[in-house]
């Protein structure tokens, strides 16, 4: 096989005729070279940065075909180079870039999803917000996108796919999602969402029977945005003026934001000592620390799920490696690499990978995600039951625990896998209650809704709220 840089210098004297500039580069590079073929990545970056030049003019006066111009052969060359990095790289054009700043900033619009890129490289929703268009039609965390208005999201980043679902130019969109082997398409109207990114509020106020306590309180952060850090200054301040002692910090669905901002809030409650250690291309390590003498708070709880990422885990990582606070909830959703954003000549900009982080106890994170000190997270969906001719099946199990998570009478039997008949008249009742046939089949409409109602259940009695309480008490 040829070299990397023989290729490019006989491509580009093979087009000399084209675009002669180039070519005559390559000539007089290689003769610098003494004929070798040895470039530094340096000169190949030189050699390319013609090459695509050439390649821009060629279409220019050649092409017959739709218009393009130069800005749009620059722009598609630049999106092209990130198809093969991770999907969290993007390129935004000036319009897209706004988008990106407004999406960092206290309100959206849309239908209320947090959505990442998941093992798989597709996107997933991983935090749906109570309340909102997305919430009511039936979407939840785990569902993955497969297209939009249409348009399937095969090979778009993470932030195409963002884009589409909240491009403020339709009112609605529509998403077509697999929840395990099935697949559904629902039409949503999409909404203005107010984000509060710092708010608190009295237990008494979330769970039904909670005294009043002034001593502790409900403290939620929804993303990390320009204004967050002081935000949490200022409640930090007001809280303490106020008497309160222990919070429980709500960090679920929390998809991150700007690195900077969760380290000056974790200078502000995590003590002193490594918040995270950054890692470059290079290999070179970095220390980022809170220099924080006192903590603000004698007790805090963390509340996570599989929604809290990126900029959220640094915080929950380095509250959970100091013993500062007691993680209660959900595994987490495991990013734990950094983006910086860099302005393109053209304009627009490219947001770029370019480290990656260690959690404070020097454990990787990336892929992993922060495990709580206590477990509390819904239980798993089921999304296809299989009976034998013994009308058992492994998925049995798991139907057993999500109907008894939503409170119906399903005793425990010695064969777990068997479909009997009090699990069948549970089923029943659930179909009733949904407005389903009621059939006592496991079929994939009753599956389904079971989902759903798992998933609100979860966020209506909110169990780990509750164990926060308890906690905090």
């Amino acid at each position: 096989m040829k070299k990397w840089g023989q290729s490019l210098l006989a491509l580009l004297l093979a087009l000399a005729l084209s675009f002669s500039p180039a070519a005559a580069f390559a000539a007089e590079l290689s003769a610098e070279q003494g004929g070798s073929n040895e470039l530094t990545e340096e000169e190949k970056a030189v050699v390319a940065g013609e090459l695509l030049a050439g390649i821009i003019d060629l279409v220019n006066s050649k092409y017959v075909g739709d218009e393009v111009n130069t800005e749009m052969l620059y722009e598609a060359a630049v999106r092209g180079m990130t198809l093969i990095l991770d999907p969290y790289t993007q390129y935004f054009n000036e319009e897209e870039l706004a988008r990106l700043e407004q999406s960092l900033s206290s309100s959206m619009y849309g239908i209320g999803v947090r959505v990442e890129m998941n093992s798989a490289s597709k996107p997933e929703i991983i935090y749906v917000m109570p309340g909102t268009p997305a919430e009511k039609s039936g979407l939840i965390a785990g569902d993955i996108i497969e297209s939009i208005n249409s348009k399937s999201v095969e090979g778009l980043k993470l932030d195409d796919v963002i884009l589409l679902i909240g491009d403020s130019s339709t009112q609605s969109v529509e998403i077509s999602f697999s929840r395990g082997s099935s697949k559904r398409s629902l039409s949503i109207k999409k909404e203005a969402i107010k984000i509060d990114t710092v708010t608190d509020e009295a237990f008494e106020d979330l769970i039904e029977g909670a005294a009043s306590n002034s001593q502790a309180r409900y403290v939620r952060i929804t993303e990390f945005a320009e204004d967050t850090a002081k935000e949490f200054k200022q409640m930090i301040t007001r809280l303490q003026e106020e008497g309160v002692k222990r919070i429980a910090l709500d960090l679920r669905g929390n998809p991150g934001g700007y690195a900077d901002v969760a380290v000056e809030i974790c200078n502000l409650i995590v003590p002193q000592g490594p918040i995270m250690y950054t890692i470059d291309k290079n290999g070179n390590r970095s220390v980022i620390s809170s220099k924080l003498e006192t903590v603000p708070f004698e007790k805090i709880i963390v509340l996570t799920d599989s929604g809290t990422a990126s900029a959220a885990e640094v915080l929950a990582s380095a509250l959970q490696d100091s013993k500062a606070a007691v993680l209660v909830g959900g595994v987490t959703y495991g990013k734990g690499v950094i983006q910086s954003l860099y302005q393109m000549p053209l304009g627009g900009a490219l947001k770029l990978t370019t480290e990656r982080y260690l959690r404070r106890s020097g454990e990787e994170l990336d892929k992993i995600g922060i495990t709580p000190d206590i477990l509390v997270d819904m239980p798993q969906i089921v999304t296809q039951v299989k009976l034998d001719e013994n009308n058992s099946s492994p998925d049995i199990p798991l139907v057993r625990e999500i109907l008894s998570y939503l409170s119906y009478d399903v005793p425990i039997i010695d064969n777990k896998n068997l479909y009997d008949e009090k699990l069948k008249a549970a089923v029943v009742k659930f179909q009733e209650a949904s407005q389903l046939p009621a059939s006592g089949t496991l079929d994939d409409i009753t599956l389904y809704e079971m989902d759903i109602a798992v998933y609100r259940n979860y966020y209506k009695s909110d169990l780990a709220l509750s164990k926060a309480y308890e906690l905090l008490k």
